[in-house]
């Protein structure tokens, strides 16, 4: 297992924004002193090596698995991208127990071991390139539901900037959300 792996699924996943109104997902804060406007969320479990990773992605945009499947990312898009896992020893795997998931920095997670989560803030502008990242410092994750369908939980995360939002997700699963995403700006 690498140090950063978590972080690295993270960074390449928030690029693509999207939503689906079937997924509904709430996102209560300002991040970076601008309201996030949550549309969806979705998740899939991700593997590198054997190391695995659920992935939960938060939106502000509708029909984020069907842009994510077709590579599209949306103008003046915004995501919150929170990657949970189970560390034992050097290696980890996708959460398959419901509870809390304690935030960690990506220089800091993987020296824990037990239930652990990362969060990523990230915006694009008009011509969607991006606005620059916020990882999560500190905060909780809550799974409430784990199964084939997708992930629903509760989530309470501050920012590096000070930001502080909390916010529910009930993800559908979306195969396409993976740790290599780019797409054509919509």
């Amino acid at each position: 297992m690498r140090r950063g792996t978590i972080a690295a699924v993270a960074l390449a996943s928030a690029a693509c924004g999207g939503g689906s109104s079937s997924s509904p997902a709430s996102v209560n804060g300002n991040i970076n002193g601008q309201a996030f406007g949550a549309q969806d969320a979705i998740s899939n479990v991700t593997t590198a090596g054997t190391d695995s990773v659920g992935l939960i992605l938060v939106t502000n945009a509708a029909s984020t698995c069907a842009k994510v499947s077709a590579a599209q990312v949306p103008r003046n898009g915004k995501a919150i991208l929170i990657g949970a896992a189970t560390v034992s020893g050097s290696s980890f795997s996708a959460p398959a127990t419901l509870g809390s998931y304690p935030v960690f920095t990506a220089a800091t997670v993987l020296s824990h071991t037990g239930n652990v989560a990362q969060a990523l803030y990230q915006s694009v502008d008009a011509s969607c390139n991006t606005n620059g990242d916020l990882e999560a410092t500190g905060g909780t994750v809550t799974l409430t539901r784990i199964d084939a369908n997708g992930d629903a939980g509760t989530f309470d995360l501050t920012f590096a900037d000070g930001s502080h939002v909390t916010g529910s997700f009930t993800a559908n699963k979306c195969t396409a959300l993976t740790s290599n995403l780019t797409g054509t700006c919509i």
